[in-house]
């Protein structure tokens, strides 16, 4: 196949691989006559594919003039992990077809209907919503990248073995992951690229249930934590100004992974200035409080409960947690935890001890 033009990194020619993993990730067969935790992976690698395309294109539309080689060498062989894997799998899926055995390893089929009139709960059609949202985030893709697949293409791509199917998506998150770590810079066009698809998936967009769309915020916190973020009801007002995520400065001794960052229905006021993560430099704290250099190690200064937020910039969480535009700010330190947000019940992660 001749290499697509646009992504190039170092000299090194991408884009084909790129176009190479999303065509077979658009082969995913949606699983209607999977159960339910093979619909679940489904939509899960749908939504991987995405945050692939979303990478590829924002790292075409700003390049790094001064990538180098090796940093092209790496993004190419972790692509080529990523093609080899799901070229196995849609093998093994054709395998399944070949001896008339697809979904032999699935367990029974997923009949919403007969569910629904049985008197059960809401059951969301997942292979149904699974369509809509590959229909709604392909369109978000670069000019020339595989696009929609027919449904006879479709067919071939299972794998019946639902374990298999979540070991598959865990092993392409990590990749992708790594993939987006070559080039930091790129996150804040990556959030903005997040912010569209996530409107794109709303259940005004697609016209699906709410207890849908919760089946792809879950799919989200997995897969994709940027669109997860966005899609947990974060809202914000007129002149905002916001930032996930902890900022490591390149002086800092420790390790670069901290607390987790979680939060659910905040809310801010007009003027918003939204900061949820901390600040690690070289005068910082580790989580337990010892301090990386600059003297003996000491325990942190403060240590109480979070404070509790409001609606219009409220802030829940300790430690580095901050949110400005009509709300309090946090107390130093950490050890507790983040009080209950304002309307909607947000609640504050855990933050880290960190010395401004």
């Amino acid at each position: 196949m001749a290499e697509i033009a646009g992504l190039v990194i170092g000299g090194v020619a991408l884009a084909g691989l790129v176009d190479s993993s999303l065509n077979l990730i658009s082969r995913v067969n949606t699983g209607r006559a999977f159960k339910s935790a093979y619909q679940d992976a489904a939509l899960e690698i749908t939504m991987l594919g995405a945050r692939l395309a979303r990478w590829e294109k924002t790292y075409r539309a700003h390049p790094d003039p001064n990538a180098t080689a090796e940093q092209g060498d790496l993004a190419e062989s972790w692509l080529l992990t990523i093609k080899a894997r799901l070229q196995d799998a849609y093998e093994i899926g054709r395998s399944y077809e070949w001896e008339g055995r697809v979904g032999s390893g699935a367990g029974e089929a997923s009949d919403i209907s007969s569910q629904q009139s049985a008197g059960r709960a809401a059951v969301v059609d997942k292979s149904r919503l699974t369509d809509k949202v590959r229909t709604a985030v392909e369109k978000f893709r670069s000019p020339g990248l595989s696009q929609e697949v027919t449904l006879a293409d479709r067919t071939k791509w299972a794998l019946a073995d639902s374990d298999k199917m979540n070991e598959l998506v865990l092993k392409i998150s990590r990749l992708v992951s790594n993939i987006e770590q070559i080039f930091p810079s790129l996150e804040p066009a990556l959030r903005a690229a997040t912010k569209a698809e996530a409107a794109a998936i709303q259940p005004s967009a697609i016209d699906e249930p709410e207890e849908a769309i919760q089946e792809v915020h879950k799919a989200a916190a997995k897969v994709d934590a940027r669109l997860g973020y966005i899609l947990q009801d974060l809202e914000a007002y007129d002149n905002t100004v916001l930032h996930v995520g902890d900022n490591i400065d390149s002086s800092f001794a420790g390790g670069k992974e901290g607390s987790s960052i979680s939060m659910r229905n905040l809310k801010a006021g007009g003027n918003s200035n939204v900061r949820i993560g901390s600040n690690y430099n070289a005068g910082s704290y580790d989580i337990g409080g010892n301090e990386f250099f600059g003297g003996p190690r000491r325990p942190p200064p403060g240590g109480g409960q979070g404070g509790g937020g409001s609606q219009g910039g409220g802030s829940g969480g300790s430690g580095g947690n901050e949110m400005s535009g009509g709300g309090s700010k946090p107390p130093r330190g950490g050890g507790g935890r983040g009080g209950d947000g304002g309307q909607g019940g947000a609640s504050g992660g855990s933050g880290s001890n960190v010395k401004r």
